[in-house]
C-alpha cells in the first residue's frame, strides 16, 4: 500500500549526482581557491541550484539572505536565491557593499535574461561576475534525478520503470520533475506502486 506521508527533498552532497557533464559545477562549489568574491549560478527550474547552494552553505558556513533583511553582514558568505524577489535598489546595494568586504556571494538565477532587464549600473556589475551554467541533463543524469525524486517521494521505482519514463519525456529538469510528481500523485490516489504497467496507464491518460 502507498500512503501519503509527508516527504522532503534531500539536499546533501551525496544526493547531488555528478558525471562528466556537470562535475565542474561541484568542483567550483567545493574549491574556495576558485572563488573571486561572487559567482552567479544559472540554471532552469529544478536543475539543482538550491541543492548546490545548500552544499556550499554547509561547506562555507554561509546563509540564505532574506529580501527583507536590512542589516547584512558582508563578512559572511551569502546565498541569494530567487533574485527576482529583491528590488533593484536592494540588488545594487548588495553588489556595492559586498565589493568592500571579504565575504563571498552566490547568486542563483534561473535565466540570464533577468540580468538583461536590469538597470545598466546593475547589469554592468553582474556582467563582470563569474557565471556558472548548469548544463542540460543527459540520460545518465535524468535517470539519477528520477531515482532521487522517487526516493524523496517515498516510492520505490525499479530501473525498468525509469527506462520506460526516460523514453517518453524531454531531457529537461522541469519535465523530469513534473513527470515523477504526476506519477507520485497517481500512486497516492490509486494506492499503487510505480510499476511499468501502472506508469504506462498514467502516460496514456495524463502525460500525453
Amino acid at each position: 500500500m502507498i500512503l501519503n506521508f509527508n516527504w522532503s527533498e534531500s539536499s546533501s552532497k551525496a544526493n547531488f549526482f555528478t558525471n562528466k557533464t556537470n562535475r565542474f559545477i561541484i568542483n567550483w562549489i567545493e574549491n574556495d581557491n576558485l572563488w573571486n568574491g561572487q559567482t552567479i549560478l544559472v540554471g532552469p527550474k529544478k536543475s539543482g541550484k538550491t541543492h548546490l547552494a545548500n552544499i556550499w552553505k554547509e561547506i562555507s558556513g554561509g546563509f540564505f539572505l532574506d529580501p527583507e533583511c536590512s542589516n547584512i553582514d558582508y563578512s559572511k558568505n551569502i546565498i541569494i536565491d530567487n533574485v527576482n524577489r529583491f528590488s533593484e535598489e536592494k540588488i545594487f546595494n548588495i553588489l556595492f557593499n559586498s565589493s568592500q568586504s571579504n565575504g563571498n556571494i552566490l547568486w542563483l538565477i534561473e535565466d540570464l535574461n533577468f540580468i538583461d532587464n536590469l538597470i545598466p549600473d546593475i547589469r554592468s556589475r553582474f556582467n563582470v561576475i563569474t557565471h556558472m551554467q548548469i548544463p542540460n541533463p543527459d540520460n545518465e543524469i535524468c535517470i539519477a534525478i528520477m531515482h532521487k525524486l522517487f526516493r524523496d517521494f517515498g516510492l520505490d521505482a525499479h530501473n525498468d520503470v525509469l527506462q520506460f519514463i526516460i523514453k517518453r519525456v524531454k531531457r529537461s529538469y522541469d519535465e523530469i520533475y513534473n513527470a515523477v510528481s504526476r506519477i507520485h500523485t497517481q500512486c497516492i490516489i490509486h494506492k499503487r506502486a510505480p510499476s511499468v504497467i501502472f506508469v504506462s496507464s498514467i502516460f496514456e491518460t495524463s502525460l500525453n
